[in-house]
């Protein structure tokens, strides 16, 4: 018989930083995919760049699904300080039908 899927939780990070796709995913997304993978909490369904009229790209963003936002926010956050991400780099999320916004600094 099929199991019911674990709810999961929509988390949007926002990493302060001009970067490109591809170093989004080096940087960012696949040590973000293997932390979550390692710890069974989730992982990442999705990204982008958020770019000006100039072309440059003003922030990136990551999108990931979770299972446990009590233990996954932390080892997110963790793991983008470990990574380098920039002060203004932000974890969002909705708990309680409220958002919640964490500064990675």
């Amino acid at each position: 018989a099929a199991q019911a899927a674990d709810k999961v939780y929509p988390v949007n990070i926002k990493i302060n930083e001009s970067i490109s796709s591809d170093d989004r995913g080096t940087k960012y997304e696949d040590p973000l995919a293997a932390a979550l993978k390692d710890a069974n909490l989730g992982e990442v369904v999705g990204g982008g760049n958020s770019v000006n009229k100039a072309g440059k790209v003003e922030w990136a963003g990551i999108d990931l699904e979770v299972t446990d936002l009590q233990k996954s926010i932390p080892v997110i956050k963790q793991k983008l300080i470990d990574l380098g991400a920039p002060k203004g780099s932000t974890i969002e999320y909705h708990s309680g039908g409220k958002k919640v916004v964490v500064q990675v600094q």
